[in-house]
């Protein structure tokens, strides 16, 4: 194909044929002026973006402290500490005893006080369930840990001889 501007400006374009002896088709000299029609290709777009995918994994959690076994002889607070950790972030760390919810924790460190006397005496099974954002949920291995506080032992013969000494006190003073 040849092209060329005439003198008044347009162009004129002539397709040869294959051999090149001129038999193609001249479109200059057609009875219509030719039109040539250019369409701009459409710019390529970016690839989009790919999809999140869902969080479908759940934090991971374990009792630090206190070690498995444990035995508590004293009143005391006693802290239930947790270790968690997750892909996206853990949200909170929820506290159990004996599968009873006991406390929630936000923030690091993940810790529970627990305030023990002798009505707490007996074994305990701890559990922290930590959860992230997505809803997901894991619980720790359980920790068991003892109370065995001794409750204070009155010796009733003592007792007994304050209350007649006591009472002989009294009737004395009032026979005064």
């Amino acid at each position: 194909m040849t092209s060329a501007v005439k003198g008044d400006g347009s162009y004129g374009f002539v397709l040869a044929g294959p051999s090149g002896d001129g038999t193609g088709l001249d479109l200059r000299e057609t009875a219509r002026p030719p039109v040539l029609e250019l369409t701009a290709a459409d710019p390529v777009a970016p690839a989009p973006a790919p999809e999140p995918q869902p969080d479908t994994t759940p934090p991971s959690v374990s009792i630090s402290s206190p070690a498995a076994g444990t035995s508590y002889t004293s009143a005391q607070t006693v802290p239930i500490t947790a270790q968690a950790s997750d892909d996206t972030g853990v949200q909170r760390v929820e506290y159990y005893d004996q599968g009873v919810y006991k406390a929630t924790e936000e923030t690091t460190p993940y810790s529970y006080s627990w305030p023990i006397t002798s009505a707490d005496n007996g074994t305990h099974r701890w559990t922290a369930k930590a959860c992230d954002a997505a809803g997901n949920s894991s619980s720790s291995a359980p920790v068991d840990v003892t109370v065995d506080i001794g409750s204070s032992v009155v010796d009733a013969s003592l007792t007994t001889s304050h209350y007649l000494v006591n009472c002989a006190f009294e009737e004395l003073v009032a026979a005064t």
